[in-house]
């Protein structure tokens, strides 16, 4: 008797529960059919428990709870789901949509009643006698189950989940595939790219051919990003990742690791020559113009983005048990590219090794000193005169830094590496700070003097760097006038334009601009013309080739600009500057870079001189 208790309130439940569920989310879609199906099955299951158990179902409460559940079973069915006859009226949908069968009073019976049951949408109409309660009283007791209270809904059972295993497959096959390929590209991404690095190396003869990584990395993306957004990124790193993969040879394997770094696993290689073919041929297919959004794989189709790309090299085999080493020799390879210039490729040796770690030593003491504000950094200042006469009439800030551990570090060396681990807008706005300081205090010693400060081509970038130079000046009550920002000639090269607005808004608030080394670029007329240049700086190298210095001259004067050279070491050299109209001069024959005291008595000096000759006069 418990048993029978037990089992209808199972059944109770689970078609209430269903049929709740279906009246409340009627448009729930698969999972709502799912749900009928769940339902209907276990009504036909309770109903055929009481018809083969007959005579077992004695308490009113039971047939009760089961009557109950066939009228709000009914009602949600009626109510929510979309089949063929919901708009025709119960009866008539009963009566001449559906075959009858009825139900059977004994258990031999049901035989008969299953064969009906697994046909199809069908009636059950039975009856059957229940004694109810201690008397005895025994009544008929009418039933129906309907809509397809049957095998059919079996069936659909079994279909729906049928659909759901082979969706929660796909579903698995699709998230494992997204865990080990790349979103955007759909390369495979690091980690894959490892499994089949492991896989390609396992598999090579340790006396056979070799496997090497090639690491690449996409010149000055950043600039991308930064002047056309990452949209625009996306495409453009799309773009490489067609050209790339088309460009492998048979068997070789591409990744993306990340932001614009990719990397191709070659097989078979007999010798680095080998290797440095391969990756000649990669860097080849990104000679072509790309063109984001659209033919990005197809070259030749109008004006386009040109990308070139740096790439590092390293063999594997040696590394059998330690393949992360594989991937770092390869980025200081690649690395070691970028420094000799863009699509460059070099292969890894221990030199490289050494300096890398060398490098890494200073990225972590330069930053550490940029961040606390150490004063191993400085700032020293090299006059700027008139080679004529020798009168100082601007000073230049350059940065210095002295290392705890390695001394005095070159500017080229310590100015790259803040440069790419993103540290040189506070070391540039340090500088700058610094120079306006002084420059505050000499100008009552020489009122027209005019400080220069080298300004990174990141730090241009930066769209808020307009904005913080104006607030130093305001700070610091320097004229704008007074303050002249050095770019190198890279900086007009820009084919992206990153740095435009940027020198626009500064020349607008009145500061100068000077185009700093050149002649070592190949800037054209008309990309000189897109800024207001103040002054052309000759590359030092020109200093003893008077053609090139009076080309330069001939250009600042074109431009209605100064002309400054830089370099100037002998009084010969001094005299051509003067036979050729410069401006401005620098160099070790006038006076080297000093400490700001130092320049402080230059120009107390200076001072002191022309009120000599002033009074003598």
């Amino acid at each position: 008797m418990v048993t029978d208790h037990l089992l209808v309130l199972v059944f109770t439940v689970m078609i209430l529960v269903a049929a709740t569920s279906m009246a409340l989310h009627p448009d729930a879609g698969r999972l709502n059919r799912l749900i009928e199906s769940v339902a209907l099955g276990a009504r036909t299951l309770a109903v055929i428990w009481l018809v083969a158990t007959r005579g077992r179902a004695r308490h009113p409460w039971t047939i009760a709870t089961l009557l109950l559940v066939d009228i709000t079973l009914l009602a949600a069915v009626f109510a929510t789901i979309p089949i063929p006859y919901a708009r025709e009226p119960f009866v008539l949908h009963s009566v001449m949509r559906l075959p009858l069968v009825c139900a059977a009073l004994r258990r031999r019976q049901m035989m008969v009643v299953l064969p009906a049951l697994l046909a199809g949408p069908s009636v059950i109409l039975g009856w059957q006698m229940f004694t109810l309660g201690r008397n005895g009283i025994t009544m008929p007791l009418l039933w129906l189950v309907t809509v397809g209270v049957t095998g059919y809904c079996m069936r659909r059972l079994a279909q729906h989940l049928a659909t759901a295993r082979a969706e929660a497959l796909e579903l698995a096959a699709r998230r494992q595939h997204d865990a080990l390929h790349d979103s955007l590209t759909g390369l495979p991404n690091r980690f894959l790219y490892a499994d089949q690095l492991a896989e390609a190396v396992t598999a090579a003869a340790p006396d056979g051919p070799d496997v090497a990584v090639v690491l690449i990395d996409l010149d000055r993306f950043k600039m991308v990003n930064d002047s056309h957004g990452h949209q625009f990124g996306d495409e453009v790193l799309v773009a490489v990742s067609r050209r790339l993969r088309h460009s492998l040879r048979s068997g070789d394997t591409l990744a993306r690791l990340g932001g614009d770094e990719f990397a191709v696993i070659l097989r078979d290689i007999h010798e680095p020559a080998d290797a440095l073919a391969a990756a000649a041929h990669l860097g080849a297919a990104l000679r072509d113009p790309l063109h984001p959004g659209g033919a990005g794989a197809s070259p030749g189709t109008g004006p386009g983005m040109y990308v070139t790309a740096s790439m590092g090299i390293a063999f594997a085999r040696r590394h059998r048990d330690d393949l992360g080493a594989v991937l770092r020799e390869a980025d200081i390879a690649m690395y070691q590219a970028k420094a000799r210039g863009q699509a460059s490729v070099e292969i890894f040796d221990e030199t490289m090794g050494r300096v890398a770690h060398r490098r890494l030593d200073l990225e972590n003491q330069l930053r550490h000193d940029v961040e606390t504000g150490s004063d191993t950094l400085s700032v020293a200042f090299q006059p700027i005169v008139e080679p004529a006469g020798g009168r100082i009439v601007g000073m230049e800030a350059l940065a210095r830094w002295s290392s705890p551990r390695y001394g005095a570090v070159p500017p080229d060396e310590f100015i790259a590496i803040a440069e790419e681990c993103d540290i040189i807008h506070d070391l540039g706005r340090r500088v700058l700070r610094t120079a306006l300081d002084h420059t505050l205090w000499w100008c009552t010693l020489q009122p027209t003097l005019e400080i220069s400060v080298n300004v990174s081509p990141v730090q241009l970038h930066r769209p808020e760097f307009a904005d913080e130079v104006r607030a130093l000046l305001r700070q610091t009550r320097v004229p704008a006038e007074q303050v002249c920002l050095e770019i190198t000639e890279g900086v007009l090269l820009d084919p992206y334009g990153a740095s435009d607005a940027n020198l626009r808004a500064l020349h607008e608030a009145g500061l100068k601009l000077a185009v700093d080394d050149f002649g070592s670029g190949y800037s054209s007329l008309a990309q000189l013309r897109r800024f207001p240049v103040d002054k052309l700086k000759a590359d030092r190298s020109f200093i003893d080739d008077a053609p090139l210095l009076q080309a330069v001259a001939d250009l600042a004067l074109a431009l209605n600009a100064q002309a400054l050279a830089e370099g100037v070491e002998t009084p010969e050299q001094r005299r051509r500057l003067v036979e050729l109209g410069y401006a401005q001069a620098q160099g070790y024959f006038f006076a080297r870079p000093q400490p700001p005291a130092a320049v402080t008595e230059l120009l107390r000096s200076q001072q002191n001189q022309q009120q000599g000759s002033s009074g003598r006069t």
